[in-house]
């Protein structure tokens, strides 16, 4: 699957697992937020102090955002001021300096949430939606991270000890079935005499723009194959 990737996709792998974990942990944090609003908490009424209403444009069209402002005291009559994101229901359901319904943990009054059950399905929401995307992307992420790097570090093995032969180009091929900056990548499939006389074949990573220039069939080129499995190589690209 990996095998004629440059090296550097595994920085795009290596972002994509990063993507995933923090989505991850962000669901994670939400789920463990849901648990603690489910046990020991205090409920009060608040002030909303703002109340307002953003539309956000993008390639894939528009999506408006809803925001409210609110204050409460709590049971030590201390003032805490929060601002978050609600959903359409909740927006529609309070007024500018009227009252709404607070709930905040006891002890860190600071962590608090909008007391409607249109808020508590959202964050239960956001945490299944983060985490399965945190899984998709981490777990993607990471499987081609190390696949990658396992690559690379054959790679380099194998132009450390493997057996060098010179090898021919036989021909130079497209992957129809993708494309990286805007063009179908070109590799080469080459062929190469073993230490037993066997021919092998085998085939390189994607090639640059300028190493496309660089290979005709039949040109020869360096070949680094694995003495434990002729079959197994990897070549010089760059002359």
């Amino acid at each position: 699957m990996f095998k004629n990737l440059p090296s550097s996709f595994a920085i795009m792998a290596a972002f994509f697992a990063a993507l995933g974990t923090l989505f991850f942990i962000i669901g994670a944090h939400t789920f463990y937020r849901n648990c603690q609003f489910a046990g020991n908490i205090e409920r009060i009424e608040g002030i909303v102090t703002s109340h307002y209403i953003t539309v956000s444009h993008g390639r894939h069209g528009s999506s408006t955002n809803y925001h409210l402002g609110y204050r409460f005291r709590d049971t030590g009559e201390n003032m805490y001021v929060s601002n978050t994101t609600v959903t359409s229901t909740t927006y529609y359901e309070v007024t500018l300096h009227g009252s709404i319904p607070v709930k905040y943990l006891p002890k860190f009054p600071t962590i608090n949430r909008i007391d409607l059950p249109a808020e508590d399905s959202n964050y239960t929401t956001m945490a299944w939606a983060s985490m399965l995307l945190g899984g998709l992307f981490g777990g993607c992420g990471w499987y081609s991270f190390i696949e990658l790097e396992r690559l690379i570090f054959y790679r380099r093995w194998l132009r450390k000890f493997g057996v060098r032969r010179a090898g021919s180009v036989d021909s130079i091929e497209i992957n129809t079935s993708m494309q990286i900056n805007h063009r179908n990548p070109h590799y080469l499939l080459y062929s190469y005499t073993d230490a037993t006389g066997k021919k092998q074949r085998d085939s390189s990573v994607y090639l640059s723009e300028k190493q496309e220039g660089r290979w005709s069939e039949g040109d020869s080129i360096d070949v680094y194959y694995d003495p434990r499995d002729p079959s197994k190589s990897t070549v010089i690209l760059d002359r």
